[in-house]
């Protein structure tokens, strides 16, 4: 029996076309580390860190910088990192160059987080995901009516195989025309099915994943434990019916 990822989003707000915004209190980004200490990287491979957002009291009257993280050889020099957002918080870091080195991952202060190590060499590639559909209850029609907000919705995204036991994330991205990164989901081992229902909600307050939009052409991957991207696989958003009350 196949099991359900279930990701319900509690922001409840009744449904207007717009509505003002309430001043949000200072907030600050600060990272977390995904990838395992210790963890070699290959050449393909990236640090993954994730991104969230927390109050603070501000200075002056403004928020707080964002926590920054810096990434040093074993000889104290910068490490060139290119950065991928994969939505949803979720991050790719990956040296521009591979070498046969260690990553010291430092905090503001220059404080060891974590040792990683990285080597030239490249592995195996990553098989794409098996996915056999994408449904939402959101329609193109119910975004444009959102001045100053999102629509609710419910998406579905069935996959023809378990996920791969290394899988940390299905990256889902929207492709063609204001292309972005959409999300990036942690699998469930066992399940083929994800599933996640946003309610409306204003735009300035948040709100994690949102419903993805029927017609949307949408690239999976996944995204392994050494930060590895399998190949995409290409799906068009089809319309499922609203569930049942």
């Amino acid at each position: 029996m196949r099991s359900l990822l279930l990701i319900t989003l509690a922001f409840l707000l009744p449904v207007s076309v717009a509505w003002p915004c309430a001043q949000r209190p200072p907030m600050r980004n600060e990272l977390s580390l995904v990838t395992a200490a210790d963890t070699t990287i290959p050449g393909d491979g990236a640090i993954l860190v994730t991104r969230h957002e927390v109050p603070t009291r501000g200075r002056d009257g403004d928020a707080d910088f964002d926590e920054r993280w810096t990434v040093k050889d074993g000889e104290g020099h910068d490490v060139a990192l290119t950065v991928e957002i994969l939505g949803g918080g979720v991050e790719r870091w990956q040296p521009k160059v591979p070498a046969d080195r260690d990553l010291v991952i430092l905090d503001e202060a220059g404080k060891e987080i974590a040792k990683l190590h990285q080597t030239k060499a490249k592995s195996r590639a990553l098989a794409a995901p098996r996915a056999k559909s994408a449904k939402s209850t959101t329609l193109m029609e119910d975004r444009r009516k959102m001045m100053s907000g999102v629509p609710g919705g419910t998406t579905t995204v069935e996959l023809g195989q378990d996920p791969p036991a290394d899988a940390r994330f299905l990256a889902i991205a929207v492709t063609g025309s204001g292309a972005f990164a959409h999300s990036a989901l942690a699998p469930t081992p066992g399940s083929r099915t994800l599933e996640w229902t946003t309610h409306t909600h204003k735009t300035c307050a948040g709100g994690g994943v949102e419903s993805l939009v029927v017609g949307q052409h949408i690239a999976l991957a996944w995204i392994d434990g050494l930060g590895r991207r399998s190949a995409p696989a290409a799906l068009t958003v089809g319309q499922r019916p609203q569930p049942t009350k």
